[in-house]
């Protein structure tokens, strides 16, 4: 499992979407990989780095990568983003799935 060394915590507004992304990783080399995510689609390059990831949750998604070396959360902050919710978990594990 991931060691507690929190590299990201911040708002990420995406197509509207307020989304609070909160990302732990195992090292400080790790953290530098991901400390400048901007956007959804970066972090699941990142994760996708890692050999793939596993849905851990849905509500909030928690996503961890293979090598378990990043653990990815993402709260909606407002409607849209709630509403929006189960399509980015279905679309997450598609990728997830595709990657093993």
């Amino acid at each position: 499992m991931v060691r507690a060394l929190k590299c990201v915590d911040r708002l990420i507004d995406y197509l509207g979407a307020s989304i609070r992304v909160t990302i732990v990783t195992s090292s400080e080399s790790v953290c530098g990989e991901v400390r400048d995510v901007g956007d959804p689609q970066e972090i699941a390059g990142i994760v996708r780095r890692h050999g793939g990831c596993r849905i851990t949750s849905e509500d909030p998604l928690k996503v961890v990568s293979a090598d378990d070396e990043i653990e990815v959360t993402a709260e909606p902050e407002n409607l849209l983003a709630r509403a929006y919710l189960g399509i980015a978990v279905e679309k997450l594990k598609r990728l997830c799935e595709s990657i093993d």
